[in-house]
C-alpha cells in the first residue's frame, strides 16, 4: 500500500505490540507498523517488528492516531487496527500513556492486471480495491505500462481505477460506471487474480452551480452527486465559494442532486422536480462538456421523530405523487431528522433487514391511507413517531411459459385484502425470485410485467383479482407463492371527453365473459395499455375519481350493450374511448 512520508515529531509516548500470523501465531520479523496523526493523515511514526514480532513506536502525548501494519513483501495482508476493513473505518486511539496494539496478519492475495486508456497515458492512475460494503481495503498507482497489482486479504472486493486529474473518467471492473453496477471479484489467500482489465475513457464534464432558490445567492459546501437514471450513484463534488461545481464523468446519462450535510437545505433536483425519478436526465458524451446546470436549493424544514426498532431504519418522505422526495436513517437510539423541502408528505419507516414491516405515519401500512405532514422553512415537526410490528416474509419464483424459465424484472405486488390498497411491492430478481416483508395482515398478491409482454398472473392461478384466495401472513411467519406467466398481445388505446381532450387518472378494465376484470392499465395524457392473454374480451373504462361515468366499449352506458372483441396472438388492437358526466362508481386497479 501507498501511504505518506513521515513527519517526525516529538516523541514522548510509546505504541507496543506484537505482529503474528493469524493462522498459527507464530511472531512475524520485518513487519512495518505505522501510526497516522488524526485528522492530517501524516504518519507520526513507523517502526519494524524485530525477529520476535515485537515493535515500538514514540508518538506525542495527547495525540489521536490510527495504527495499522503490514508486509513489505506483500505475503500478508495489511492488517488495521481493530480489524477494521478500511484505513478510513479504524478507530482513532487518543494516546496519553502507554499503549499496547497487536496484530494478527492473513496471508494475502493478489489481483492483478492492466489499466489502458482510449485518450492517452495511464501513468499515475489509481486503482483500488474496496470491500462490498463500500470501504477502501487497498490501493495501488498503475505502472507506465498500465499494469497493477494490489495486496488484499482473502474475500470480495470491487476494483475501480480513477485519475486524480479528472482527465480520464472513473471505471469501474468490468467496465460499469459505478460501484453498485460493478461486478464483485473473489480472491483466495496465496493466490493472484490475473489479467482484471480496465479501460478508460476521456471524462466527460457536468459544470454548474448551487444557489439559495429563494435570494439567488451562491452556497458554498454543497455535496453535488451524479447518478446513473437508474439511480447508481457515480461520483459527487462540493460546490466552492461561488457555489460552482465540477463533476468529472464518463459518456452517458446522469441525475444531479444537490443536498447540504448541515441540514440547513432541502436536496435539491436539477430544474426544480420534486423527486429523484422525475427528474431530467442529462447527457453527455466522451470529453464533452454540459455547463450552466443550475439547482436552487430550499430552505428545508425538519421532520423529527423516534422508531421503535431502533438504529438503522430507514425513513422516507414521500411527495404526494407518491415518489420519493428523501430519506436519512435512524441513529443508534433510533432517532431521526429529516430535512426536506416545504411541502406536504407521507412519511414511511422501512427495515432494510426485513425483520420489522414498513409503517407510514401515523400507523397505517399502505401509502393511500397514511396520514399527511406539512413542513415548513427553518421549522421542526417533532414525534412523527413509529413504533413497527415485526413482519411477516413472503418470497417466491416467477416464472414464463411454455418452459417454465425465470423472469426477471417482473413486478409483484401485494393489496390489502380490506382495502384494496397496495401495501407492498417488488420485482423479480435475474433468477426470477422475490421476496417481501410485511405486516401481519390478509393480502392478495399479483405478478405483472410493466413492459407489457405478460398477462398479469394472479395468486393461486385465480382468473381474476377478485378471484384470489386472500393470504394470511404472520408476523415471524413465512409463505411462498410462484407465479406463471403467459405471452399476452398489448391493447392501447385513447380516453378523451367529448371535446377531444385527452383524460389521465381514467381506469380501463379488460372483461372475461364470465364477468372477471383480469386486466387493467390506467390513461396517462389520454393514453392507455394493458395487456390480455388471446380471447374474447369487453373493456370498460371507469374514472375512480368520480369526474366521468362509466363507458364500455364502443361507448355505451351499460356491459350488456359492450361488444365483445376476440383478441388474437399478432394483433395490436387500439381503442377510443368518450367519456362524459360524472360518475359515483369506484373500482380496484390492479
Amino acid at each position: 500500500m501507498a501511504f505518506a512520508a513521515v513527519n517526525a515529531k516529538a516523541v514522548p509516548v510509546p505504541i507496543t505490540g506484537v505482529v503474528a500470523d493469524a493462522r498459527n501465531g507464530f511472531r512475524l520479523a520485518s513487519m512495518v507498523v505505522r501510526a497516522y496523526e488524526v485528522p492530517a493523515g501524516v504518519v507520526a511514526a513507523e517502526g519494524t517488528t524485530g525477529p520476535n514480532g515485537a515493535y515500538v513506536l514514540a508518538v506525542e502525548a495527547a495525540g489521536q492516531y490510527r495504527v495499522l501494519a503490514f508486509d513489505p513483501d506483500g505475503n500478508y495482508a495489511t492488517q488495521f487496527d481493530g480489524n477494521a476493513d478500511s484505513f478510513e473505518t479504524t478507530p482513532i486511539r487518543t494516546v496519553t500513556s502507554a499503549l499496547t496494539v497487536n496484530f494478527a496478519l492473513v496471508t494475502a492475495g493478489r489481483l492483478a492486471g492492466f489499466v489502458s486508456s482510449t485518450a492517452g497515458s495511464v501513468a499515475g492512475v489509481t486503482v483500488a480495491a474496496y470491500n462490498l460494503s463500500g470501504t477502501r481495503r487497498a490501493f495501488t498507482t498503475v505502472a507506465a505500462t498500465g499494469e497493477f497489482s494490489i495486496v488484499v486479504p482473502p474475500g470480495d472486493y470491487k476494483l475501480v481505477a480513477y485519475d486524480e486529474q479528472r482527465v480520464l473518467a472513473t471505471a469501474f471492473y468490468p467496465g460499469a460506471r459505478s460501484f453498485a453496477a460493478a461486478t464483485p471479484v473473489h480472491v483466495n489467500a496465496s493466490s493472484v487474480v490475473p489479467d482484471l482489465s480496465l479501460i478508460l475513457t476521456r471524462a466527460a464534464s457536468l459544470i454548474g452551480t448551487a444557489r439559495d432558490m429563494t435570494t439567488g445567492l451562491p452556497l458554498a459546501g454543497i455535496t453535488l452527486a451524479a447518478f446513473t437514471p437508474e439511480g447508481d450513484r457515480v461520483t459527487d463534488a462540493k460546490s466552492d465559494a461561488n457555489g460552482t461545481f465540477t463533476l468529472s464523468v464518463p459518456a452517458g446519462g446522469y441525475r444531479l442532486v444537490a443536498s447540504d450535510e448541515a441540514g440547513v437545505y432541502a436536496p435539491a433536483f436539477y430544474e426544480r422536480s420534486s423527486s429523484f425519478e422525475t427528474s431530467t436526465i442529462i447527457t453527455v458524451s466522451a470529453g464533452g462538456q454540459r455547463r450552466d446546470l443550475a439547482l436552487a436549493l430550499p430552505r428545508g424544514g425538519t421532520l423529527s421523530g423516534h422508531v421503535s426498532a431502533g438504529p438503522d431504519i430507514t425513513v422516507s418522505a414521500y411527495n404526494a405523487d407518491g415518489t420519493l422526495h428523501t430519506s436519512v436513517t435512524t441513529d443508534a437510539s433510533g432517532d431521526y431528522r429529516l430535512v426536506v423541502a416545504p411541502g406536504d408528505y407521507k412519511v414511511a419507516a422501512s427495515d432494510p433487514s426485513g425483520i420489522f414491516a414498513t409503517q407510514f405515519y401515523a400507523g397505517s401500512a399502505d401509502f393511500a391511507s397514511a396520514r399527511t405532514v406539512a413542513a415548513s422553512a427553518g421549522a421542526t415537526l417533532p414525534a412523527v413517531d413509529f413504533t413497527l410490528v415485526r413482519a411477516g416474509r413472503l418470497s417466491g419464483l416467477v416464472t414464463t411459459e411454455p418452459g417454465a424459465l425465470p423472469a426477471a424484472s417482473i413486478t409483484v405486488a401485494v393489496y390489502s385484502d380490506a382495502t384494496a390498497e397496495v401495501v407492498a411491492r417488488t420485482t423479480t430478481g435475474g433468477d426470477g425470485r422475490f421476496a417481501l416483508s410485511l405486516p401481519p395482515g390478509r393480502y392478495r398478491v399479483i405478478a405483472y410485467d410493466e413492459q407489457l409482454r405478460y398477462a398479469t398472473a394472479f395468486a393461486g392461478a385465480a382468473a381474476s383479482f377478485d378471484a384470489i384466495e386472500p393470504l394470511d401472513l404472520a408476523a415471524d411467519a413465512t409463505a411462498s407463492l410462484d407465479f406463471s406467466l403467459r405471452r399476452g398481445v398489448k391493447v392501447s388505446g385513447t380516453i378523451v371527453d367529448t371535446h377531444a381532450i385527452p383524460i389521465s387518472g381514467v381506469d380501463i378494465f379488460a372483461i372475461a365473459p364470465d364477468g372477471q376484470r383480469v386486466a387493467s392499465g390506467r390513461s396517462v395524457d389520454g393514453a392507455f395499455s394493458l395487456v390480455v392473454v388471446p380471447g374474447p374480451y369487453r373493456f370498460a373504462a371507469t374514472d375512480t375519481r368520480g369526474r366521468y361515468s362509466e363507458n364500455y366499449f364502443p361507448g355505451v352506458a351499460s356491459i350488456e350493450d359492450a361488444v365483445a372483441l376476440s383478441i388474437f396472438d399478432g394483433q395490436s388492437p387500439r381503442l377510443t374511448f368518450t367519456l362524459t358526466g360524472p360518475s359515483r362508481r369506484r373500482a380496484v386497479r390492479h
